[in-house]
């Protein structure tokens, strides 16, 4: 339906009556139960990241009007040349993995780097849908669950039922992100070398920038990511509490001394909610998913296999596609199965690491929540986009996976 330019909201809860039907559950239950519902699902979604969701599109809106993302990408330019296309990609790839790998939520990665990507794009002529490429291989390849140390959600679910740590299996995690950095880096040139066309289209939403603040320095545009980056470090080494949160609020109130225009903050407000609902909508898709028979009785087939390691692949990755979440795929492993798979003599920290990383190798699905909100937020249709988040992503954990399962 997504293909079809269907609302991902329409076509999630279209797509969850299918399940419904076909499967014989009940409506009530499955739809509007109070748990593991497509409108729990929402709930919860909604109750736990809107505040994420609006600090993020608000500090995205001051980076844009106030001109911060133009500064920003004007001076990458005048660096590299706007002749160097494949370089520019090579910038926001490492731009977006520097910023997940020290804690950042992608959701957030996306919401400053896509303003600024646009400037860049279209100054050096890239086609604006493989804007997503670079973020995604950056922020969600290696970076969210094969790099030793990595912050992510998905890297630090295990450690509650094996009492491992993000550390786990550092040997098999560090040469499969070296696998993984070689393929994206790979895959973006591939795909860069076929676009021969000189008439792409851009959005005109990030048209928008306020030129009189030019005028100001681009040390002072940066502040805010220097705000960013000290206030999240300086909360990882001091406190436990998570610094994302006061790190965005003292970039927001930045802007506002700076940049006092109180349309932004109030665009940024009104943006965040389409995201927030269309990734929300997801979840919910992915509650009735894990609810049905079908599901459940794959889930038992898969747990059946003789193999244990190829079963902990399999019922990982089947469950990634399923729930188009890696976080919630490693979360059903690991309340299921993982007495199972220490029993059969698999060492904890293999588990852990095989585990989170097959878990996102079908993560990104059309009714994935990230990928929904992210087209939204980029205006990029799934016909024109769809390909290089699915493929780019796929084919990099498919790769690594493979020399992680060779390297146990």
């Amino acid at each position: 339906m997504s293909f079809k330019r269907v609302n991902i909201v329409v076509g999630t809860i279209v797509s969850s009556f299918i399940v419904i039907f076909t499967n014989k559950m009940d409506i009530e239950i499955a739809f509007f139960g109070e748990t593991n519902s497509y409108i729990a699902g929402i709930k919860e979604f909604v109750g736990n990241y809107i505040i994420l969701f609006l600090l993020s599109s608000i500090l995205s809106s001051y980076f844009l009007e106030s001109g911060a993302s133009e500064c920003i990408a004007e001076k990458i330019i005048s660096k590299i040349g706007v002749k160097n296309r494949f370089s520019m990609l090579i910038v926001l790839y490492s731009i977006s993995a520097l910023l997940t790998y020290a804690g950042i939520n992608i959701f957030v990665v996306f919401f400053i780097l896509i303003p600024m990507s646009f400037q860049l794009f279209k100054k050096v002529n890239i086609p604006w849908e493989m804007v997503t490429l670079p973020i995604f291989l950056g922020g969600a390849t290696f970076t969210m669950t094969m790099l030793p140390g990595s912050p992510s959600i998905q890297n630090n679910i295990p450690i509650k039922y094996l009492g491992t740590s993000v550390f786990s299996a550092p040997g098999i995690g560090l040469i499969s992100s070296i696998v993984c950095v070689l393929f994206s880096i790979f895959f973006m040139s591939r795909e860069l070398k076929k676009q021969k066309n000189n008439n792409y289209v851009y959005p005109k939403v990030f048209e928008k920038s306020n030129n009189q603040l030019k005028k100001i320095s681009l040390f002072a545009l940066i502040i805010p990511v220097i705000i960013l980056f000290s206030t999240i470090s300086l909360f990882g080494i001091f406190s436990d509490v998570n610094g994302v949160y006061p790190a965005m609020v003292l970039s927001i109130i930045y802007f506002m001394i700076v940049h006092r225009d109180m349309d932004a903050l109030n665009r940024g407000v009104m943006n965040a909610f389409a995201p927030l609902i269309y990734t929300a909508s997801s979840m919910g898709f992915g509650n009735v998913i894990a609810e049905s028979d079908i599901f459940k009785n794959f889930f038992q087939l898969l747990s059946n296999n003789s193999n244990s390691i190829v079963s902990l692949n399999l019922i990982s990755i089947f469950f990634g596609g399923m729930t188009a979440s890696s976080s919630s795929s490693i979360a059903i492993i690991m309340e299921n199965f993982s007495s199972y798979y220490l029993d059969s003599g698999i060492p904890k920290e293999v588990i852990h690491r095989i585990g989170v990383m097959s878990s996102a190798v079908l993560a990104n699905m059309p009714y994935c929540g990230i990928v929904s909100a992210v087209f939204k937020m980029s205006e990029i249709d799934y016909k024109r986009g769809f390909r290089y988040v699915f493929l780019g992503f796929t084919i990099a954990h498919i790769f690594s996976l493979i020399i992680a399962n060779i390297l146990v």
